[in-house]
């Protein structure tokens, strides 16, 4: 009888630090679960900034272009026919 009663004891310890041991398990997920949450909304701001940093840079490029071809195409497209009557010349003292 004492055996059965020595066994159960041990039986009950055992189970006594499965429970704790189980609760602190719980413990961690639940932290682990918050810490997830905010990673999840910190990487969605980072996502959501290094978006408008992309657009604002291609708008850059993009403004970069345009003022560019505009340097090169307002004077062409200005002289009008000085660029033909220059042809002409060139064309005219290559016949003489």
């Amino acid at each position: 009888m004492d055996e059965v009663k020595l066994k159960m004891q041990e039986n009950f310890d055992i189970v006594l630090k499965n429970l704790a041991t189980s609760e602190k398990i719980v413990e961690d997920s639940e932290r682990l679960h918050g810490q997830a949450k905010m990673f999840e909304k910190n990487a969605q701001k980072l996502k959501r900034s290094e978006r408008c940093k992309n657009y604002k840079m291609n708008a850059i490029i993009a403004a970069v272009i345009i003022i560019i071809l505009m340097i090169i195409i307002i004077p062409i497209a200005t002289s009008g026919g000085t660029v033909t009557a220059a042809a002409n010349v060139v064309n005219n003292k290559t016949r003489i």
